[in-house]
């Protein structure tokens, strides 16, 4: 997966994952609300996130409002900052005609007691996507997603998140 492809697939990730949603597209009822809010709080926290698709996979770090991505081996810097991800997810969800979360029961993955929900996303291009997001009860931040869309083949996606211990890569 290509550096261009794998941060399409984070942008699509987020999308599906109802980052947010601005005048015109679909209203975020309060069923999305704590998603929403979790997803945003998470970009903006220093992390590092791996993320599987298929055989590859993809390491970023993010530290004091800078990201990295882990390309072959090498680190390099990204060209949006997270708080750029998050105004274009604003831009990615706002042509949405649905927009929806369901909770799941709660669980624990990576060995943190989680809140688990269930999202849905079409957008008025037809492209549909969704996934399920398991949000940390003790820190409102994301654990893991999981993400198929009929857009930019973004299939069997998978990103798991850790904020312990972050360094920028040296």
């Amino acid at each position: 997966m290509s550096v261009h492809r794998c941060f399409q697939s984070l942008l699509v990730l987020a999308a599906a994952l109802g980052v947010a949603c601005t005048a015109g597209a679909a209203e975020v009822g309060d069923d999305c609300k704590p998603v929403v809010a979790a997803v945003e709080k998470s970009f903006l926290a220093d992390h590092v996130a791996v993320t599987r698709q298929g055989d590859v996979t993809t390491h970023e770090v993010t530290f004091g409002g800078q990201s990295w991505t882990d390309v072959e081996g090498h680190w390099r810097p990204s060209h949006l900052s997270p708080q750029d991800m998050i105004d274009k997810s604003h831009e990615d969800v706002a042509g949405s005609r649905q927009f929806s979360c369901t909770s799941l029961p709660d669980a624990l993955v990576d060995g943190v007691a989680v809140l688990m929900y269930a999202v849905h996303i079409e957008k008025v291009s037809g492209q549909v996507g969704g996934g399920r997001i398991a949000i940390a009860r003790a820190t409102g931040l994301v654990v893991s997603t999981e993400s198929d869309s009929s857009a930019r083949d973004v299939v069997g996606l998978t990103t798991h998140f850790r904020y312990d211990d972050v360094k920028p890569p040296m």
